[in-house]
């Protein structure tokens, strides 16, 4: 036979056992919320860019017309022909047909 007291400490071991799950729920959605939000500002305030176009190179082709065709709107060109031979680890300017390029 069930008294009254033993249904109310049920309830209340019900209302303790989801109180504890709402609580954990909640931990973990701020914890996956702030390494989400850590890992996505860590990369665009690196400058890191994950989508990087490779071009080959054709014959007649320089890094200066290269670099005319694609640089961004507003860019100086010289810029851009020194950073396409950073980011490629060129010697030099010097560009040979069937050569693989990163723009940047």
């Amino acid at each position: 036979m069930r008294t009254m007291s033993s249904l109310v400490c049920r309830k209340n071991s019900e209302r303790r056992r989801l109180l504890k799950a709402a609580r954990v729920l909640v931990f973990l959605l701020m914890w996956v919320s702030v390494l989400g939000l850590t890992i996505f500002h860590g990369k665009t305030a690196s400058g890191q860019n994950e989508y990087k176009i490779e071009i080959i190179v054709a014959s007649g082709d320089t890094l200066w017309g290269l670099a005319k065709i694609h640089a961004p709107r507003g860019t100086d060109i010289r810029d851009y022909v020194d950073l396409m031979i950073y980011e490629n680890n060129l010697e030099s300017p010097i560009v040979y047909p069937g050569q693989a390029l990163q723009l940047p």
